[in-house]
């Protein structure tokens, strides 16, 4: 990945997990478990990548929002029926 490509990677990044929570949380349908699974595995690795420098010049707020949203992914995967 180019410098510039992860610098608006970074940047969009807290947006975007922002906007995933407050969708999630709004489904009246709720989510499949499956679904959930696979995202948390996916943030997982973003959250990974982001631990072992993959990105230079990384704020701390963004690993701070990515670890939560991490977090909150594990316990609704566990927990599929609570908020």
């Amino acid at each position: 990945m180019r410098n510039e490509d992860a610098h608006d990677f970074l940047e969009i990044l807290p947006a975007l997990v922002t906007t995933t929570k407050q969708r999630l949380l709004r489904s009246d349908d709720g989510v499949a478990s499956s679904e959930l699974e696979d995202l948390s595995g996916r943030v997982g690795w973003v959250l990974l990548c982001l631990r072992n420098g993959a990105f230079e010049g990384l704020d701390g707020n963004i690993l701070s929002v990515v670890q939560s949203f991490s977090d909150d992914l594990k316990r609704m995967v566990k927990h599929p029926n609570t908020q």
